[in-house]
């Protein structure tokens, strides 16, 4: 009897063994999972479904949970970016650029106030330079289509095909921002001219990152870049005291090759965006021709193969990248002085070949891999090979 009482005790002295090693085992666990969960590192996440036919990278100093409402908040944003700015299509839950085009010449459209402050801002950057016109949409919508098309005869190994002048002469609309009524009081816009179009292309994914860098710093991020497919945003410092490092794009046919042909290294929150011509083109008789229309010609532009613009403002780096990329060497730089005299601050990089019309000489030059690389003076403790 005693020794059944004896094994009985050991059992339960056993069994809450047993228990109280469950017990530890658990709250281990939680805790280790609660360390990672708020564990402070560097997170960096691509996503590819968020529109702006690009992919986005963002890299952010935090923890794991903050990270990914972070990274939810942007793909959310984004997405409603695109639909917004989208030439092509109309929403049911939103008005947006294309419904504003569809009613030209009928009646005003109310939109968000995101695009009509676009739109504005678009309007504004036209008084600098008439080689961004965004009133041009019918003008760009006929490359867009030679483009579509000519993509297709290519991956056929057949040349594309240009459209005659006298299409783009049709399609081209002299002063057609004075057909475009922007009622803010009421955020209404409507084009008089049922002719005339609206295309952001030059500027939304730039004025995208801009809104969405402000709603990230009055999150409290101070750690971060964000890379929406060449329009980058850094935000703040590393934390290592290291500068950030932003590679500028080899130009290159070759849509596997991501190399880069060279590195800014920089420090503090900036802005950086390259536009080019290496990645959304056709061929035609033997030539290739980008997306970025230059409206003054009614023609692709030609002068180099990229343009990187730095400064602290990523809506007007989008649109003047473009611009520049649409003038001469020598041409934009006297357009970047002139903007430095109204106490707007950019800084720019070009990069050149041999298959350029003419490369420029000037003092502030690196030479790479058969690319010829000019920037603006105040680059040049920052750019390296």
């Amino acid at each position: 009897m005693k020794d059944n009482k004896t094994k009985q005790v050991r059992s339960w002295l056993l069994l809450s063994l047993c228990f109280l090693i469950l017990i530890c085992t658990i709250y281990f666990v939680l805790q280790q999972r609660t360390q990672t969960k708020n564990h402070v590192q560097q997170y960096s996440e691509t996503l590819t479904d968020i529109g702006f036919d690009t992919f986005v990278t963002y890299t952010e100093t935090t923890d794991q949970e903050t990270f990914q409402e972070h990274l939810q908040f942007i793909k959310e944003r984004f997405i409603y970016y695109n639909k917004l700015f989208d030439y092509y299509h109309t929403y049911e839950d939103i008005q947006n650029l294309c419904s504003i085009n569809e009613a030209a010449g009928k009646t005003a459209v109310k939109v968000d106030t995101p695009l009509l402050e676009c739109i504005q801002k678009a309007y504004s950057f036209y008084q600098y330079s008439d080689h961004f016109d965004a009133t041009q949409g019918t003008l760009l919508n006929v490359w867009h289509q030679y483009r579509e098309e000519g993509i297709k005869q290519n991956k056929q190994g057949k040349s594309g095909s240009l459209p005659a002048l006298e299409e783009l002469q049709t399609a081209y609309n002299p002063n057609s921002w004075d057909a475009v009524d922007i009622d803010e009081a009421n955020n209404r816009i409507y084009i008089k001219d049922k002719n005339v179009s609206i295309d952001l292309g030059g500027i939304a994914k730039g004025y995208a990152v801009e809104k969405i860098y402000e709603d990230l710093t009055d999150k409290g991020v101070n750690s971060a870049i964000l890379n929406a497919g060449g329009n980058v945003m850094v935000i703040g410092s590393k934390t290592d005291g290291e500068p950030w490092r932003v590679g500028i794009q080899t130009p290159s046919a070759n849509e596997l090759e991501t190399a880069n042909i060279a590195v800014l290294s920089l420090d503090g929150t900036h802005a950086i965006v390259t536009s080019g011509d290496y990645q959304r083109y056709y061929e035609a008789d033997g030539k290739l021709y980008s997306h970025i229309i230059d409206p003054t010609t009614l023609y692709p532009a030609r002068f180099m193969r990229s343009v990187t613009v730095v400064c602290d403002d990523s809506t007007l780096a989008d649109c003047l990248s473009t611009t520049l990329f649409t003038l001469s060497y020598e041409e934009g730089k006297e357009l970047i002085n002139q903007l430095q005299q109204k106490n707007i601050h950019v800084q720019a990089v070009w990069v050149f070949d041999d298959t350029c019309f003419e490369i420029p000489n000037d003092e502030y030059t690196l030479k790479q891999d058969g690319y010829t690389i000019l920037f603006t003076p105040s680059l040049q403790k920052n750019i390296s090979k």
